[in-house]
């Protein structure tokens, strides 16, 4: 429902909800084994019509010890709110900038409603019987000085939640697996590379054949049961297996994925 200037989001055009039978295929494969559930991967998972039924449904399984979404927070309202904290569901928001018109020419979405939306989340996780973990995330084309000082990070900044603040830089924005031009981006908007000495993994990773550890951590699947290499795989490049088909074990386990993993111990990216 967004269209971030540094997200090729909107070109693709591989779109669904996954169908609850094969969803219940895969939890009930996952859920013995315990774990973290996280829906987010490249939708909003508070547009899905089944969002309710498939967080209850995760309840289940006792060992599956952590349930998050990721969400921008256009849908965070007071018909999902109860089901989430009711639910103990960590929220991680990607909130971003902080003034209206910056805000609406970026992610090309209603920011009053975003605004709101996330306040009144704040005040009724507070007021919950048992809160739920919050953590919002800011990348701001202004400096970190001029959005401290913003009403809105003010009142973010007074609740009960984590907060994760960066100016945008190369540092921050991810290529998207090579579908984003980040220097063609940079341009446009006119960003510097701030910090030429400052490595986070999306620029170390993109300048050293270093490892990344999400292949030994995660397992990324789509809405039609594919599971794909990476979490920035937006475009399905890289397939591993499909879970309508194949149990976890068999792709998790799996040549395909020894072999990738191999290559990365080895700097064979």
């Amino acid at each position: 429902n967004a269209k971030c200037v540094w997200c090729p989001n909107p070109d693709l055009t591989n779109l669904g909800a996954m169908g609850m039978a094969l969803y219940r295929k895969i939890i009930d494969d996952y859920g013995t084994r315990g774990g973290v559930v996280t829906f987010g991967t490249f939708g909003e998972p508070l547009m899905d019509k089944h969002i309710k039924e498939r967080i209850e449904y995760l309840k289940k399984y006792p060992k599956i010890h952590k349930i998050e979404v990721l969400t921008n927070g256009f849908f965070l309202n007071k018909k999902i709110v109860p089901v989430l904290l009711e639910n103990g569901v960590g929220v991680d928001i990607s909130l971003d900038e902080l003034d209206k018109e910056t805000f609406e020419n970026v992610k090309k979405m209603n920011f009053d409603i975003v605004r709101n939306n996330i306040v009144n989340f704040l005040k009724a996780n507070e007021n919950a019987k048992q809160s739920v973990p919050i953590n919002i995330r800011i990348k701001t084309m202004k400096t970190l000085e001029e959005t401290t000082e913003q009403e809105l990070f003010k009142i973010i900044a007074a609740h009960e939640c984590s907060v994760i603040l960066n100016s945008i830089d190369d540092n921050i924005i991810s290529n998207w697996a090579g579908k984003l031009d980040k220097e063609a981006f940079m341009q446009k908007y006119r960003l510097t590379n701030r910090i030429k000495t400052r490595f986070t993994h999306k620029r170390f990773n993109q300048m050293n054949k270093a490892p990344c550890a999400q292949l030994w951590k995660w397992m990324v699947v789509y809405w039609d049961g594919s599971s794909v290499l990476c979490c920035a795989d937006m475009f399905s490049q890289t397939v591993v297996g499909n879970l309508k088909s194949n149990s976890i074990s068999e792709i998790w386990n799996g040549p395909v994925m020894k072999d990738f993993r191999k290559e990365m111990v080895n700097r064979g990216r």
